[in-house]
């Protein structure tokens, strides 16, 4: 494979480049967190995006998105994320019924360079 998630921060990509020309382009990129294919969609969301998810019931605004190739399972696992959200949002709402929350949702999935 191309790329590589070297550990929990970072991708790399081993270019198939000559040496002089690697320097011309990043090999390396690192985020707040990555996972790996082997990665199940409840611990991208525990380790990954519940904090995000919950800081709205703080006032906070909040984005959680997924990027990579097609066909490499984003769509499925932000609809768990979106899931395990939603019920960790409510239940905290629930929980705290000495407040009042107003809450907007909005999802949108980019294909293709296409808004769907």
């Amino acid at each position: 494979a191309d790329w590589e998630c070297i550990n929990e921060e970072t991708v790399i990509y081993r270019s198939h480049l000559s040496i002089s020309e690697r320097s011309m382009y990043p090999t390396a990129y690192t985020f707040d967190r990555v996972f790996g294919p082997e990665s199940c969609t409840r611990e991208v969301y525990d380790q990954g995006a519940k904090e995000v998810a919950l800081s709205v019931v703080g006032g906070v605004h909040a984005s959680v998105f997924a990027y990579g190739q097609t066909s490499s399972g984003k769509t499925y696992t932000m609809s768990g994320i979106t899931d395990y959200a939603m019920a960790d949002i409510y239940g905290y709402i629930e929980k705290h019924k000495e407040r009042e929350f107003v809450l907007k949702f909005s999802a949108m999935e980019i294909y293709n360079e296409s808004v769907r």
